[in-house]
Order: structure tokens, then sequence, then C-alpha cells
């Protein structure tokens, strides 16, 4: 493992290196996504590998970091689409996406109510509205 960290700390030959993680178990792969910044967990990791181990190859740094990029919060938005549960005074509630519960929808309930103020919404990661 250290090998491979260090390949990756030092400049590349190339425009990019392929990374053996074939061989990594489940804690190296997290040291490995740590190392890099990648921010994907342990299970987003060995996901990578088994889809790397599928295509029968090695990924590349690049495509990592492509990975982690499409994966991330900022795009995928996965604690917004989780299911989450939570207890207020004894009483629980469940929230299947808070995206969809508490931005969708009433943005979709405004745009309703408002059919000529928001020209697009929800398209390519950007709204319009009507000034």
């Amino acid at each position: 493992m250290s090998d491979l960290l260090e390949q990756i700390a030092e400049a590349p030959a190339d425009h990019y290196r392929r990374l053996k993680i074939s061989s990594l178990d489940g804690d190296q792969l997290l040291e490995l996504s740590r190392f890099m910044k990648l921010s994907l967990s342990r299970e987003d990791m060995l996901a990578v590998q088994k889809i790397y181990a599928d295509w029968g190859r090695e990924p590349t740094d690049v495509e990592l970091e492509v990975i982690a990029q499409t994966w991330s919060e900022h795009c995928k938005h996965r604690i917004f689409g989780a299911t989450i549960e939570h207890t207020i005074d004894g009483e629980t509630e469940t929230i299947h996406s808070l995206f969809k519960t508490y931005i969708f929808d009433v943005s979709k309930a405004i745009m309703a109510r408002k059919p000529d103020f928001v020209l697009s919404a929800f398209h390519d990661n950007a709204g319009f509205i009507k000034l």
C-alpha cells in the first residue's frame, strides 16, 4: 500500500497513473480515498474496485477523481436523497428524501401557483426566474 501512496505523491510521468487497487482490502481502499482526498467511503471504494474488476482492469487516478466528483454530495445529493428518521418530543417522523419533500415538492407547488415566475427549474442543476 505504501508503494501505491508513494506513486500517487510523485509527479506522474504521463497525464494519468494507473492505480493497482484490485488487491487492496477495504481499509486500504479507505486509506487511498483519504490520501487522494476523494471523500469516498469504504463501501464506495469497494464498489469502485468491483466495477474495475468486472471490466478487467485497474482505474486511473483521473477516473477515481471523476468518480469521486460524480458521487459527491454536491452532485449526487446522497444526504438530501436519503431516508431520515428524527424524533421531536417523542414523535418520530420518517422523511423519504429531504430534497423531494422540502425542496422539490415545495418548489413545484410554488411554480404551480405562479406559473409565469419560474422559467426553468431542476434541469441541468440550474434554475431561471422571470424578473
